[in-house]
């Protein structure tokens, strides 16, 4: 009998380290995914694009918000050097598939 109280005072120190290790864990990706929200929404902010009208033309200018989902390393001082998860501003897109945008400002 005192050999099984011994064991199960060994499983459950053990188990309350586990417990702790998780809960460790699950703070800290909370944390993380907190900070990229925070960062994803001042990307959001910093990348809106500002209400340019557009003079002796009736359409309308629409721009649209694209998540990069492939990094791209800028090849001239004309491209963008763009990481996975960085949001560009669209402006324009070309019919050979280029696009016409800000990032980061």
């Amino acid at each position: 009998m005192q050999e099984l109280k011994a064991n199960m005072a060994v499983l459950a120190k053990e188990a309350t380290a586990a417990l702790a290790a998780v809960e460790s864990q699950q703070h800290r990706l909370a944390f993380q995914r907190l900070v990229a929200m925070m960062v994803t929404e001042k990307q959001h902010k910093e990348s809106a694009p500002p209400a340019i009208p557009t003079e002796n033309s009736s359409e309308k200018t629409s721009y649209f918000l694209a998540e990069v989902i492939h990094p791209f390393s800028a090849a001239s001082k004309k491209e963008l050097h763009l990481d996975k998860g960085d949001y560009v501003v669209v402006r324009k897109v070309s019919q050979t598939g280029w696009a016409e945008g800000e990032c980061k400002g």
